[in-house]
């Protein structure tokens, strides 16, 4: 439950990987950056970006071991993003393989991109099943982090001991690490369980306070949605309407068009009429081209990006041709302010 501590060690795994050309571990460490870092942080296009080039590497090499686990790791954007057939029917394809004996990582993946879905949605009962799964084989990494996930789905399934029995393991884990994240998840999935209303909003207040003091956006987003949800249902429109458009902006800025369409329809609940939003420019770019150019936005050089993807520099130049005509621009400073309003939420009205 450390962020700060993962994202270096994985970014770490990857320049390292770069540096010495290591083809059969760059695969690896892109999907663990972008599993365990980029999806947590919100970077949804870099996500996109990463589990590419790791497909990309993977095939060009003929090395195939990890092209399952990478296409596994994209259940995670789509069930984010609220594409619920796809993950449901790859999910089943996925099950159908597994054997009976033992949980593997294909099998903690798949149940967790049906957690993600099912809470983004708003089907509680849909998300408890899998999180229960995850819960009770208790591997690294996932048996801790599906905890607030478990929490909340059993709370708003009505399964009040089952998310008792996960707030008291999440409450050890998280006592023990103490970081920003683990404290804010805490605090979050104990306002989940508190009966007295002032209670919950100290709760809710600190665990917002912890999380806006880490790495993952995702989960600070969340806890905005759940206060505003509470503050809705206890009829106070006026504030509830504050968390729950904190929570669409960030969401939707992201690309979480799963859980942003859950906070549009609790802030409509409230009285308040929502617009869409528009889609980004940069949306219209290809995964490699969305890659190098943000790339060329932070300043690299064309050769630069070459020897970090592996291909020619001339490459870089033809890719960067088509981003600009796309884009309508016709320089890297450009480049670079497009790329930052594309990310940018847009002002309400």
């Amino acid at each position: 439950m450390d962020d700060e501590a993962l994202h270096l060690v994985a970014s770490r795994g990857v320049q390292l990987a770069r540096e010495r050309g290591a083809l059969t571990m760059l695969p690896a460490a892109l999907a663990a950056l972008a599993t365990l870092c980029q999806l947590p942080e919100g970077q949804f296009p870099a996500v996109n970006e990463s589990l590419t080039e790791a497909e990309q590497i993977c095939v060009a090499t003929g090395y195939r071991g990890l092209l399952d686990i990478t296409g596994l790791a994209g259940l995670l954007p789509l069930a984010w993003r609220g594409q619920q057939e796809q993950v449901r029917i790859r999910a089943a394809a996925i099950a159908a393989e597994l054997t009976s004996s033992g949980r593997d990582l294909k099998a903690m993946l798949t149940h967790h991109a049906l957690v993600v879905s099912g809470l983004g949605l708003g089907n509680y009962q849909a998300a408890l099943a899998p999180a229960l799964s995850i819960y009770q084989d208790d591997l690294p990494w996932f048996g801790t982090w599906v905890l607030p996930d478990l929490v909340e789905a059993a709370a708003r399934s009505g399964a009040h001991e089952v998310a008792v029995s996960a707030l008291a393991r999440l409450s050890e884990r998280a006592l023990a690490s103490r970081t920003e994240l683990a404290l804010g998840l805490l605090a979050r999935s104990r306002a989940l369980l508190a009966d007295d209303a002032d209670a919950q909003r100290v709760l809710y207040e600190r665990a917002i306070g912890h999380l806006e003091r880490c790495r993952t956006a995702t989960q600070l987003a969340r806890a905005h949605l759940l206060y505003g949800e509470s503050l809705r249902r206890r009829r106070l429109r006026s504030d509830a309407r504050q968390q729950l458009r904190t929570a669409y902006d960030m969401l939707a800025a992201m690309g979480a068009d799963a859980f942003a369409e859950r906070a549009r329809i609790e802030l409509e609940a409230t009285g308040e009429h929502v617009r869409e939003r528009r889609t980004g420019t940069a949306a219209a770019l290809t995964p490699r081209e969305s890659q190098i150019a943000r790339l060329a936005s932070q300043g690299h050089t064309n050769r630069v990006i070459a020897a970090q993807l592996f291909i020619s520099p001339s490459t870089v130049e033809y890719h960067l041709r088509k981003v600009y005509a796309k884009l309508g621009i016709t320089s890297r400073t450009r480049l670079a302010r497009q790329l930052s309003q594309a990310d940018a939420p847009d002002a309400p009205r």
